[in-house]
């Protein structure tokens, strides 16, 4: 929200987290306890609608595109960000993958998949790119090695000596479209 504020936009959010809109309330956002699926934006028009680790939690992304296209602009954008089931750190780890997050997470998302997705909703993408960072290692080796009791191992990867390392792979797998989280951008198809 502060992003969006500091760049000159009126803000609002939605979200579950009593926590979460308590805390943005007390720094001065609108921001209202709710399931973006149910809830009643009264005929409200948004020129930006950014969805952050969100897409992942619903259990019918399709209908949530219908319910973004009554609620956003003519020549508005959707920004969702959600984790790549296509990454390397998916193919490394598994079930210790920190963003697989099961129950939680109910769909996984590849840039196929959002493709596949777009092509079903009145939205098209305008760019895809590729955000990780070293969470993708230091989560995912941290739950393999608590997994596998050995707390030793996950004080030390969690320690500062491997973020330059994670850092540049994490960098690397960006440009190469092997990162754990995409971002897509997404607007209104053209009639």
């Amino acid at each position: 929200l502060s992003e969006g504020q500091t760049l000159g936009y009126e803000v609002y959010g939605i979200d579950i987290s009593e926590d979460v809109v308590k805390s943005a309330k007390a720094n001065g956002f609108d921001c209202y306890l709710g399931n973006f699926e149910k809830y009643d934006f009264q005929n409200q028009k948004f020129d930006i609608i950014i969805m952050r680790h969100v897409l992942e939690h619903f259990t019918d992304p399709l209908t949530s595109f219908r319910k973004i296209n009554s609620i956003l602009n003519k020549d508005g954008r959707i920004i969702i960000t959600v984790p790549n089931i296509r990454s390397l750190s998916w193919f490394l780890f598994r079930r210790y993958w920190y963003a697989l997050d099961a129950p939680r997470h109910i769909c996984w998302f590849s840039p196929r998949t959002l493709r596949k997705i777009s092509k079903k909703t009145p939205f098209e993408i305008e760019k895809i790119r590729f955000v990780s960072f070293i969470l993708q290692f230091t989560g995912s080796l941290g739950l393999y090695f608590e997994h596998k009791k050995k707390r030793t191992m996950q004080k030390y990867i969690k320690s500062y000596i491997f973020f330059p390392i994670f850092y540049f792979i994490s960098i690397s797998l960006n440009f190469l479209h092997f990162g754990d989280v995409i971002e897509v951008t997404m607007k209104k198809r053209e009639k």
